[in-house]
């Protein structure tokens, strides 16, 4: 079961998204993340957050549950939990990273690779970009020259493999604040990353840059 959370940051828009948008089971919105939903042609499922950047109309004919401002977690994390509460297994994030709060962009990122979503295909889109943690294995599909990029984010991650890439890694160690896996590049339509311990935060974009030679 696919949830589509729509947060309240900068949405750029592709062909996935949209896509995405349409085939999903449940769309929530979470507070201003609504004011995409137009843009995204489908009304939302659910709305929900704290609604302090935004007031749902009633004619929305969308479920909504109101949290208080002060609270623990933010609205995008409290949308995730009910994705999970209604049985969702595949939970894409829109509108997560961007935008002019840089806190919440941050947490989102962190949100990403959390133990509490270990168990969940999560992964959060943006424009060109699909960014999802690795555990143990993930493959790819994309194109030639498709960007790759691999963050640890726990401490250390070992036995860091690649197959697909241009920069092969072979039982690498990654530590966090390592460049060294930033910007590879698909070198086929598929690529694999295999991580024997730690958590690797892996950012796909689809089409590349322009300037990069492979």
């Amino acid at each position: 079961m696919l949830a589509v959370i729509v947060a309240g940051g900068d949405l750029l828009l592709s062909r996935r998204i949209f896509d995405s948008v349409q085939a999903a089971d449940l769309l929530i919105a979470v507070d201003s993340g609504a004011r995409h939903l137009a843009a995204l042609g489908r009304k939302g499922d659910l709305l929900m957050g704290d609604f302090d950047s935004y007031h749902p109309d009633p004619a929305e004919d969308a479920e909504c549950i109101s949290f208080p401002a002060e609270k623990d977690q933010t609205d995008a994390h409290l949308g995730l939990r009910e994705a999970v509460s209604r049985g969702c297994t595949h939970i894409l994030l829109l509108g997560a990273l961007r935008g002019p709060r840089l806190d919440h962009g941050a947490a989102n990122l962190l949100l990403i690779s959390s133990d509490e979503f270990a168990d969940i295909d999560l992964r959060a889109l943006d424009g060109a970009d699909e960014l999802l943690a690795v555990r143990r294995q993930t493959e790819l599909s994309g194109r030639p020259g498709d960007l790759v990029t691999l963050l640890a984010v726990t401490s250390l991650c070992k036995g860091v493999s690649t197959n697909g890439l241009k920069y092969p890694l072979s039982r690498a160690e990654l530590g966090r604040g390592d460049t060294c896996g930033v910007s590879n590049a698909m070198t086929g339509n598929a690529a694999s990353i295999r991580v024997s311990s730690g958590v690797l935060l892996v950012i796909h974009r689809d089409g590349g840059d322009p300037n990069l030679l492979v």
